[in-house]
């Protein structure tokens, strides 16, 4: 299968396990697929430039938009990670709600990243939406540190639940490696940087 072919069948399966109206396990599959159909178009490429010159190395600057900017860029650095990328998590943006994180790679790697982050973020935000607070937890500050909690265990934060919300579980770690805040300071295991003491994003 042709490279653009390959994507054109990723985003396919990826676009149809983020319709509201895929059932949950039907969208796990989907999502599955598309890992798969990854993994498989990495390894190929990998091999292919062994003997050749390979991809390009480059990089990506990532514009996330607020609500839950750290969380969105946690999910962002492990599928980083993930695609044999780096992340950097630059903060927020100036007189915005805004936070910057640029991803270094080869251009083929830096493409996937695009693909995977893009749709695992509609997904992650979607099922938040659909989440049921639970009774006893109190409106307010205790309500938005259920959520954040919701998002940290969903982008593997926590071993016991793996991702199971939104299928990030499924994206590993191919090498070793974390981000870095924009001063050069290694990230938490899941590349969380520091949070804003401003609140904004």
């Amino acid at each position: 299968m042709a490279e653009n072919a390959k994507l054109t069948r990723v985003r396919a399966l990826l676009a149809t396990a983020e319709d509201a109206a895929t059932t949950p396990e039907a969208a796990e599959s989907y999502r599955a697929r598309a890992f798969a159909l990854m993994a498989k178009y990495g390894i190929e490429e990998a091999a292919l430039s062994v003997d050749g010159p390979g991809d390009v190395m480059t990089d990506r600057t990532f514009t996330i938009s607020a609500p839950w900017t750290l969380e969105q860029a946690s999910l962002l650095n492990r599928v980083a990670l993930a695609s044999q990328c780096s992340a950097i998590n630059l903060g927020c943006v100036e007189g915005s709600p805004s936070r910057l994180v640029r991803v270094f790679g080869a251009s083929g790697d830096l493409e996937r990243v695009e693909i995977l982050y893009s749709s695992l973020r509609v997904q992650m935000l979607r099922e938040l939406g659909l989440a049921q607070v639970p009774w006893h937890v109190q409106p307010g500050g205790p309500t938005r540190a259920w959520r954040r909690s919701f998002l940290v265990a969903g982008d593997g934060g926590d071993p016991d639940r793996g991702g199971a919300q939104y299928g990030a579980g499924a994206v590993e770690p191919q090498r070793k490696g974390g981000a870095v805040d924009a001063r050069g300071v290694p990230g938490a295991a899941h590349g969380q940087a520091e949070v804003e003491r401003d609140g904004r994003c």
